[in-house]
């Protein structure tokens, strides 16, 4: 299906629940996807989105096969819940003009691996990508990042986040596992913070047993804001370069770094650990993939 020429905007329901859609080509003269537009286009695989487009309604793809996205940069608002529920969904590329990723954006998007932010976003709103259940490794909060709402990736599966150093407030319950556990979701074991002290709501850490590190010769970081807002928290000045590391008693060297990635140096045989592990075990629910080196 191909829309003519000409058209700025595409109706609200326009296409709501056309299950048996397949492809649209849309216009360069595009501006404006008013809300629900493709909501439930369960058939619906993929989109090209016009490099005009200014505006993407709330609810417009809800529901919709889309298996990916690639929002432009001339896009300055995307509405609330925009691709909620797209469980086909693995990659999202989001352009510099938004600065918000809204409420619910991306919710329930099951099979979501990978998240390209936008380049000036400010805010990650309430829920933006909670059951993203396939988002796991690293999250690094870009520096341009000063608010992270509540729920925000609540019921992922990252093992370590790394908060940008801009930030200035974090929400509630934004990242622990929800109770969500049978599907996948997973709570983080270690956080680095890179900036300032910022706002941290009485439940940011609820239910998360983590180290958190902190900048080790910044003063606005003082003792008594080392508290568990809702957690149990280890907190301890950054010092190293690594997350973890150390040696194998045969002489292997390893480190564990901030993109969740084991790397091990050393030639001839690696020890037998047995039963305890290697010395990076109590580590492991942070590594995401082993790299063996020389």
């Amino acid at each position: 299906m191909s829309l003519p020429a000409g058209i700025t905007e595409i109706g609200g329901w326009a296409f709501y629940s056309c299950s048996r859609l397949e492809t649209i080509n849309l216009p360069a003269s595009l501006k404006t996807i008013k809300p629900h537009a493709f909501d439930t286009t369960t058939g619906l695989k993929k989109i090209v989105l016009p490099k005009g487009l200014t505006s993407i309604g709330s609810s417009a793809f809800l529901a919709s096969g889309l298996t990916e996205t690639d929002i432009p940069d001339s896009v300055s608002e995307l509405g609330k819940s925009a691709f909620w529920g797209c469980s086909f969904m693995t990659t999202c590329k989001m352009g510099a003009g938004i600065k918000k990723i809204p409420e619910d954006a991306f919710m329930n998007c099951y099979a979501l691996e990978k998240v390209i932010f936008p380049a000036n976003v400010t805010t990650i709103g309430n829920g933006a990508f909670c059951k993203c259940y396939s988002l796991t490794g690293t999250l690094m909060i870009p520096d341009t990042v000063q608010s992270i709402e509540d729920y925000a990736f609540q019921s992922t599966a990252f093992r370590i986040v790394v908060f940008g150093s801009r930030l200035k407030s974090i929400g509630n319950y934004f990242i622990n596992t929800g109770g969500r556990m049978s599907q996948g979701a997973t709570a983080p074991s270690a956080f680095k913070f890179t900036g300032d002290f910022p706002s941290i709501s009485p439940y940011t850490f609820y239910d998360i047993y983590a180290t958190v590190e902190y900048p080790a010769n910044n003063t606005t970081w003082k003792q008594e804001g080392l508290q568990n807002y809702g957690g149990t928290l280890k907190w301890k000045k950054q010092t190293d370069e690594y997350y973890s590391s150390g040696l194998t008693e045969n002489g292997f060297s390893w480190y564990i770094d901030w993109n969740s990635t084991l790397y091990i140096n050393g030639s001839g045989k690696m020890d037998d650990f047995g039963y305890s592990g290697g010395p990076w075990s109590e580590d492991c629910n942070v590594i995401a993939k082993e790299l063996s080196q020389n």
